[in-house]
Protein backbone atom coordinates (compact mmCIF):
# COMPACT_ATOMS: atom_id res chain seq x y z
CA UNK A 1 0.00 0.00 0.00
CA UNK A 2 1.07 3.54 -0.72
CA UNK A 3 1.00 5.82 2.79
CA UNK A 4 -1.23 8.52 2.82
CA UNK A 5 0.52 12.03 2.33
CA UNK A 6 -0.99 14.61 4.61
CA UNK A 7 -3.15 16.63 3.02
CA UNK A 8 -2.39 19.37 0.91
CA UNK A 9 -4.42 23.24 2.39
CA UNK A 10 -5.49 25.55 0.47
CA UNK A 11 -7.46 28.03 2.08
CA UNK A 12 -8.97 30.83 -0.12
CA UNK A 13 -12.43 33.35 1.09
CA UNK A 14 -14.11 30.88 3.65
CA UNK A 15 -13.36 27.56 1.65
CA UNK A 16 -10.65 25.14 2.95
CA UNK A 17 -9.66 22.39 0.29
CA UNK A 18 -7.76 19.38 1.22
CA UNK A 19 -6.67 17.65 -1.54
CA UNK A 20 -5.88 13.86 -0.39
CA UNK A 21 -2.80 11.98 -2.39
CA UNK A 22 -2.18 8.20 -1.52
CA UNK A 23 -4.54 5.36 -0.10
CA UNK A 24 -6.81 5.74 2.32
CA UNK A 25 -7.26 2.42 5.02
CA UNK A 26 -6.96 1.41 8.90
CA UNK A 27 -3.70 2.80 8.55
CA UNK A 28 -3.88 5.82 7.31
CA UNK A 29 -7.65 7.43 7.64
CA UNK A 30 -6.56 8.67 11.00
CA UNK A 31 -4.24 11.37 9.34
CA UNK A 32 -7.63 11.86 6.81
CA UNK A 33 -9.47 12.48 9.72
CA UNK A 34 -6.95 15.15 11.58
CA UNK A 35 -7.18 17.00 8.88
CA UNK A 36 -10.77 17.55 8.10
CA UNK A 37 -11.34 18.12 11.97
CA UNK A 38 -8.69 21.15 11.87
CA UNK A 39 -9.94 22.19 8.95
CA UNK A 40 -13.72 22.05 10.49
CA UNK A 41 -11.98 23.62 14.16
CA UNK A 42 -9.68 26.51 12.37
CA UNK A 43 -10.44 29.86 13.13
CA UNK A 44 -11.77 32.21 11.54
CA UNK A 45 -14.24 29.25 10.92
CA UNK A 46 -14.68 28.09 7.28
CA UNK A 47 -18.02 28.47 4.89
CA UNK A 48 -17.27 25.26 3.32
CA UNK A 49 -14.44 22.25 3.67
CA UNK A 50 -13.69 20.28 0.13
CA UNK A 51 -12.28 17.02 0.70
CA UNK A 52 -10.65 16.14 -2.91
CA UNK A 53 -10.22 12.98 -3.56
CA UNK A 54 -8.90 13.16 -7.41
CA UNK A 55 -4.92 11.85 -6.56
CA UNK A 56 -6.48 9.16 -3.71
CA UNK A 57 -6.46 5.70 -5.74
CA UNK A 58 -7.79 3.27 -2.49
CA UNK A 59 -10.41 3.96 0.07
CA UNK A 60 -11.52 1.07 2.54
CA UNK A 61 -14.16 0.97 5.04
CA UNK A 62 -11.87 2.98 7.62
CA UNK A 63 -11.19 6.39 5.08
CA UNK A 64 -14.73 5.77 4.44
CA UNK A 65 -15.33 6.62 8.52
CA UNK A 66 -13.23 9.21 8.30
CA UNK A 67 -14.82 10.98 5.30
CA UNK A 68 -18.22 10.51 6.82
CA UNK A 69 -16.91 11.48 10.32
CA UNK A 70 -15.61 14.64 8.76
CA UNK A 71 -19.21 15.23 7.03
CA UNK A 72 -20.83 14.87 11.07
CA UNK A 73 -18.29 17.55 11.92
CA UNK A 74 -18.81 19.96 9.63
CA UNK A 75 -22.74 19.57 9.94
CA UNK A 76 -22.19 20.02 13.65
CA UNK A 77 -20.56 23.39 13.07
CA UNK A 78 -22.63 24.58 10.49
CA UNK A 79 -19.78 24.22 7.59
CA UNK A 80 -20.90 22.98 4.31
CA UNK A 81 -18.76 19.92 3.51
CA UNK A 82 -17.87 18.34 -0.25
CA UNK A 83 -16.33 15.54 -1.23
CA UNK A 84 -15.26 16.11 -4.69
CA UNK A 85 -13.22 13.84 -7.85
CA UNK A 86 -13.60 10.38 -6.34
CA UNK A 87 -12.74 8.08 -9.00
CA UNK A 88 -11.86 4.10 -10.15
CA UNK A 89 -12.44 2.02 -6.72
CA UNK A 90 -12.50 4.33 -4.81
CA UNK A 91 -16.03 5.89 -6.74
CA UNK A 92 -17.15 2.21 -6.73
CA UNK A 93 -16.84 1.64 -2.93
CA UNK A 94 -19.07 4.66 -2.23
CA UNK A 95 -21.82 3.69 -4.52
CA UNK A 96 -21.86 0.08 -3.59
CA UNK A 97 -22.52 1.57 0.09
CA UNK A 98 -24.83 3.57 -1.58
CA UNK A 99 -23.41 6.80 -0.11
CA UNK A 100 -22.26 8.88 -3.46
CA UNK A 101 -25.32 10.62 -2.84
CA UNK A 102 -24.57 11.80 1.04
CA UNK A 103 -20.86 12.39 0.65
CA UNK A 104 -20.15 13.40 -3.22
CA UNK A 105 -20.70 16.53 -4.58
CA UNK A 106 -23.54 16.13 -7.70
CA UNK A 107 -21.63 17.10 -10.91
CA UNK A 108 -18.64 17.19 -9.27
CA UNK A 109 -16.98 13.60 -10.26
CA UNK A 110 -18.34 13.81 -13.54
CA UNK A 111 -16.97 14.41 -16.98
CA UNK A 112 -13.66 16.52 -16.79
CA UNK A 113 -12.62 15.54 -12.99
CA UNK A 114 -12.37 19.35 -12.11
CA UNK A 115 -13.92 20.31 -9.19
CA UNK A 116 -17.22 22.69 -8.95
CA UNK A 117 -16.11 24.96 -6.14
Amino acid sequence: MTALTAPTITHRTGTIRLAVDGEIDLNTSGTLGHAITAAVSVEPRPHTVVVDLDRVRFCDCAGIGALLQGRTAARQAGITYHVVNAHGIVLRVLRLLDLDGLLLTEGANAGSGRPRW
